[in-house]
This record gives C-alpha cells, sequence and structure tokens, in this order.
C-alpha cells in the first residue's frame, strides 16, 4: 500500500470522526481562510484557500484535519519555457499546541498539483503528486479571527506531461500568510 492511500485514508476517517467529536463536548471548531501564498520552484505568486476542523484532546493540545487550494497569479520563466501554477489540491492531518491566543502546528498530507507550462505558442499541463509536510502558526487577534502564516514542502515524485513520465524525486515550498475565521 502506496504512502498517499494510507495518508487519504486517515484523512478521510479524521474527517468523519471530528464533527462526531465536537457534538460530544464543543472542544472542535471548524475554520476557514484565505490569503496569499509564495511557491519558491518555479517562482509563483497566487491566493490559498482552506477549510478544516481541530479538536482538543486537552486544553493545549489539538488534533485536526484541513483540505486546501493554492492558485497561482503570476508565471515564471525557466530556459525559455513559461511556468504557472493552475493548482495544488491537498489534504491534511494536523497537531499542534496552543495557548491563549496563538495555536502552533504541524501537519502532513497529500497533494495534486498541476503546473502549466508554454513554450512558442505550445501549452501543457504537468502533473505531480506526493507527501506534503508543512509547520505554521495561527495567532488570534479575537475569539475567532486571527493571520494564520505556514510554510508546506510538497514532494514530487514523478511529473506527467501528456502522457509522458519523468522521476524527478524534487519539490517545491510553498509560503502563506491568510486570514482565518474560526466558528
Amino acid at each position: 500500500m502506496k504512502l498517499h492511500h494510507i495518508v487519504a485514508g486517515a484523512g478521510l476517517a479524521a474527517t468523519v470522526a471530528m464533527p462526531a467529536l465536537a457534538e460530544e463536548d464543543k472542544a472542535g471548531r471548524f475554520e476557514v481562510g484565505g490569503g496569499l501564498m509564495l511557491l519558491d520552484d518555479p517562482s509563483v505568486f497566487g491566493a490559498t484557500v482552506r477549510a478544516g476542523y481541530t479538536h482538543l484532546v486537552s486544553e493545549t493540545v489539538f488534533i485536526g484535519a484541513e483540505a486546501e487550494g493554492n492558485f497561482g497569479f503570476t508565471s515564471e520563466e525557466e530556459s525559455g519555457v513559461d511556468i504557472e501554477l493552475d493548482s495544488t489540491l491537498a489534504g491534511f492531518l494536523v497537531v499542534g499546541g496552543q495557548s491563549d491566543q496563538t495555536r502552533f502546528f504541524g501537519r502532513i498530507g497529500y497533494h495534486d498539483t498541476t503546473f502549466n507550462g508554454g513554450f512558442g505558442g505550445v501549452s501543457v499541463d504537468v502533473t505531480g503528486n506526493g507527501l506534503a509536510a508543512g509547520l505554521g502558526a495561527d495567532i488570534q487577534f479575537r475569539d475567532n479571527i486571527g493571520v494564520r502564516f505556514d510554510a508546506t514542502y510538497l514532494h514530487f515524485d514523478e511529473l506527467d506531461a501528456g502522457g509522458f513520465t519523468t522521476d524527478v524525486d524534487d519539490g517545491s515550498t510553498i509560503l502563506s500568510v491568510t486570514l482565518t475565521y474560526a466558528f
């Protein structure tokens, strides 16, 4: 069984179980957010959207699941090829700690990413997927409004361009700043 099957299954199980836990003791919270992101390779600026659920397992420790989408606004030229991020869609298991106004977390999951490359009027979609892992912090300004900072590494084992697959064993890092709303 591949790692992405295990992570996807665990994420699905956590997503199904979390709302049931919240009904029991109100120790959970749903959170949505949106903001800006920067991908490091290729260097692309864009937007991040996110939704998730976390549940307190003690006064300071939480677990959860979240889904994230990243969409590029700009492109970068490398070796005469114009490369842009079409989308990165990802699911994560999240574990962290919190104080009164700050939440620190780590997350691990799976991503599916599509780039678009163009050269001389010809355009091709390049897709890749694999393990995604990151760290971050969410600073709450009010009970339900905060700013989140995170860095997430996307690993690619291979890339597929129109049926032509190549092994790459490489990755990219996404840095994002988002406004969050919890309810």
